[in-house]
């Protein structure tokens, strides 16, 4: 994997006025990576970062991950507080990396930090939508207070899925803006990727689909998949060993992305894949399944399909 090393300079009032034009913070927040990996967020005001690094704590508590709250400090009008422990495993592993291929995209990033799905690859927007419409997620409704690792969406009338990223703060979310290998995944100002997609600031958060706004935000609570799996345990064994093998062929499809040693996983993996996804079409289209078990086949649909069309790009 390709890292994006920053040079973390303490106190220096040269690279605060050189971060300050990152487009992907504002002036209250800007994040930073020693090249010992730790992560850092700086600005003006420890209250500010205390605030932001405890809207991380949140994050990460929201998915049962670990977390270590460290002091913010401040000299010569520059704050620093460092929050490698206080962030998800998955953004603490991933902030300003790359990986080796193209496919790892936004829908991917978003749904891996809020564990629905376990590894990195290319997800399609079908799928985005597939989740977001299923047991897991629930969307807030208007008013409806927003939680550390929300789940942004958003989309437009011409499409159902633009985008989509993990809402933190009002100066937080995390992102990776595209499925090119060249973008990292990255904390970054919510309202500059709202800018990026070309959502207007009044449809910013919207319920349901908005006659107003050609691009707008819907924000989605979701549980994770192995909390559903604990209060809805897999009926048909069938079903059941599906649901392994295509776990274990993400796997490995995941390791082949970031290790770049992808020359065998096609033969390796994509029979398996191609059985799996008729099976689950079938299963679906026959209504041959457990009703408690529908949303396991509607998962290896598109997840396969997903994976299918990662394969294409390795």
């Amino acid at each position: 994997m390709k890292t994006l090393i920053i040079f973390y300079i303490v106190f220096s009032a040269t690279l605060a006025l050189a971060q300050s034009t990152n487009p992907l913070f504002n002036d209250q927040v800007t994040v930073t990576k020693s090249h010992g990996g730790k992560i850092f967020l700086e600005g003006k005001s420890c209250t500010v970062l205390d605030r932001e690094g405890k809207a991380l704590e949140q994050w990460a508590k929201s998915v049962n991950d670990k977390t270590e709250n460290k002091s913010c400090s401040c000299k010569n009008g520059l704050c620093h507080k460092e929050v490698t422990a206080q962030l998800p495993d998955f953004a603490e592993a991933f902030q300003f990396e790359h990986v080796s291929t193209d496919g790892p995209n936004c829908w991917n990033a978003t749904l891996v930090a809020a564990k629905i799905v376990p590894q990195v690859r290319y997800t399609s927007d079908f799928e985005m939508n597939f989740w977001m419409n299923s047991p897991l997620c629930k969307e807030r409704a208007a008013g409806e207070k927003l939680k550390p690792g929300d789940i942004i969406a958003i989309r437009s009338k011409k499409q159902p899925e633009v985008h989509g990223f993990v809402h933190i703060s009002e100066n937080l979310s995390f992102s990776k803006n595209g499925f090119n290998k060249n973008m990292p995944y990255s904390l970054q100002d919510p309202n500059s990727v709202f800018n990026i997609y070309n959502v207007p600031p009044e449809c910013r958060r919207r319920n349901g689909t908005p006659d107003d706004c050609e691009t707008y935000a819907n924000y989605f609570s979701c549980i994770s998949m192995d909390e559903y799996l604990k209060k809805n345990p897999i009926q048909d064994k069938l079903a059941s060993d599906a649901f392994n093998q295509l776990t274990e062929i993400e796997c490995a499809i995941s390791d082949a992305i970031l290790s770049g040693r992808s020359r065998n996983i096609k033969s390796l993996v994509t029979t398996t894949l191609a059985i799996i996804h008729r099976l689950s079409y079938d299963t679906i289209s026959q209504k041959k399944y457990d009703p408690d078990d529908l949303v396991i086949w509607q998962a290896l649909f598109h997840k396969s399909r997903s994976l299918k069309d990662q394969l294409t790009l390795l």
